[in-house]
């Protein structure tokens, strides 16, 4: 069934039973159970979805071909009917965890969907090019779906194998978010989500030692779009389950960011900025949204210039963006009250300013693997911090410059004076990283200073106060008593840093 059919079609040809999947593919799949919902009035269609879901749940098998276009479907009753979904959740997370990516998937299983694979039709993963493995010979592209198949290459069908795993990730986890903002999640599809992410975070690893077994073979750039895929999945269950999601998780998905291969840096930072987008355009998870933005600044050491000017233009569109929506919010609310409004200092809308990017951020670099740990004898060498200044100042110049009605430097005083509020903190790691957060505080400290003089913002702005409060992420950041706090005014500056 192509997409383009008309709804009619798509409800006649799904209404039997799960035998509609095995003659569609997998993007056909989603899209009719959304015809069956949208053509037939609510309980008809409830009725027909959740008889589906029982059929396609209880007929999954990861030796067939169907399996994929499957899961597609039940994905997509998930983000429709969340309540149906649950009832099958633990069944389908132990089918796509621990039969379907574990399985060897075959030429017979493969060829359905090689096309897809190769480049073709499908959409899960439109911008990435085709690996070298499923690309047919004299062909840079692949070509028709028999051509993984019939090709009688193993490097192929595995590759194959592993986009479709791949596939089936981003399936269950679009299946645990629920297409309307106003349907609840169910408790069942929590745990789902949980499960899910722990086990997504295990995939992001992009060293040959910590791949698993299905993939120790592979050549990095058909690991790469498992990696993808698991990131991709990650950021979908951020939308509705980001408090599942551990701090070591996010540290993990940031280092998508700088991934071994150059597209799935270019395709992650997309998705990321996507997602950036889409709790920026909600009223309540505005600070969600500069979680995610915070991700965008390890571009600052891409060797590939389109991908670190690409997230570079991202973050200052969002920092724009913020700026203006936190203004007219302002501007609003002190129009209904026949007052002034002033934004210069943030006062007691610091939490809404993309300035809240700068916790997150200086939590990710303090837990990236290749950060100096205090006790090495690399701290001292100045040069081992230098990728890290430049990722500091990738972070900070966009919130250093005019936007609007905010001027030039005007939440400088704010952001020095969350430098110093963390260094009364504590990591709430497990494995905390609060040395080197310490020093990421000092250094973004002096980076600010630097960049204020290059910028040749107000002398006075350095010195001055910020007045508001500062209100850090309490899933990173623990208050310490005084008892655990150190002298005042150490600095944790790296010899010779400037």
């Amino acid at each position: 069934m192509e997409e383009d059919g008309s709804d009619d079609g798509a409800e006649e040809e799904l209404g039997g039973s799960q035998n509609a999947a095995a003659v569609c593919n997998p993007r056909a799949a989603k899209w009719a159970m959304y015809a069956i919902a949208y053509c037939q009035d609510h309980s008809s269609a409830r009725a027909e979805l959740s008889r589906l879901a029982a059929e396609l749940a209880g007929s999954l098998d990861s030796g067939e071909p169907e399996s994929a276009a499957k899961l597609q479907a039940l994905s997509a009753i998930g983000r429709l009917l969340p309540d149906v979904f649950s009832q099958h959740a633990e069944q389908l997370l132990i089918f796509v965890l621990d039969d379907y990516l574990l399985a060897y998937l075959d030429a017979a299983v493969t060829a359905p969907t090689g096309a897809a694979a190769a480049g073709g039709s499908g959409r899960s993963q439109p911008s990435l090019p085709t690996p070298a493995s499923l690309a047919s010979p004299g062909s840079s592209r692949g070509g028709a779906s028999g051509q993984t198949g019939a090709a009688g290459s193993s490097s192929q069908v595995e590759a194959a194998g592993v986009w479709l795993k791949g596939a089936a990730l981003k399936a269950l986890a679009a299946g645990c978010v629920p297409d309307s903002d106003a349907d609840d999640v169910p408790v069942e599809t929590q745990r789902m989500a949980a499960r899910l992410a722990q086990d997504l975070e295990g995939l992001l690893e992009p060293s040959e030692e910590a791949r698993p077994q299905f993939l120790a073979d592979m050549p990095d750039e058909v690991a790469g779009q498992l990696r993808l895929a698991a990131a991709a999945s990650l950021l979908r269950l951020a939308c509705r389950h980001d408090s599942r999601l551990t701090t070591g998780c996010y540290c993990m998905l940031a280092l998508v960011m700088q991934d071994n291969q150059i597209d799935v840096r270019r395709v992650f930072a997309a998705k990321a900025y996507k997602l950036v987008n889409y709790f920026n355009s909600r009223r309540s998870t505005h600070q969600l949204a500069a979680k995610y933005a915070a991700m965008l600044p390890l571009a600052a050491v891409d060797p590939v210039l389109p991908n670190k000017e690409a997230a570079a233009r991202m973050l200052r569109e969002w920092v724009h963006s913020r700026r203006a929506a936190v203004q007219a919010s302002i501007m609003s609310a002190t129009a209904a009250e026949g007052g002034s409004a002033d934004v210069r200092g943030g006062g007691s809308t610091l939490q809404e300013q993309p300035e809240m990017l700068l916790p997150y951020g200086l939590y990710i670099l303090a837990h990236h693997p290749d950060f100096p740990q205090p006790e090495e004898d690399a701290a001292e060498d100045v040069q081992c911090c230098t990728p890290f200044q430049y990722m500091l100042q990738f972070m900070l110049q966009p919130l250093l410059v005019e936007s609007g009605s905010t001027a030039r430097g005007a939440f400088v005083p704010a952001l020095r004076k969350m430098c110093a509020y963390i260094k009364y903190t504590a990591d709430k790691a497990e494995e905390p990283a609060t040395s080197q957060l310490y020093v990421l505080c000092d250094m973004a400290a002096a980076t600010i200073a630097a960049l204020a003089q290059r910028m040749q913002l107000e002398p006075g702005l350095l010195a001055a106060k910020h007045p508001g409060g500062i209100t850090l992420p309490l899933n990173f950041y623990r208050p310490l008593d005084k008892e655990e706090r150190g002298a005042s005014g150490v600095s944790f500056l790296p010899p010779g840093f400037e």
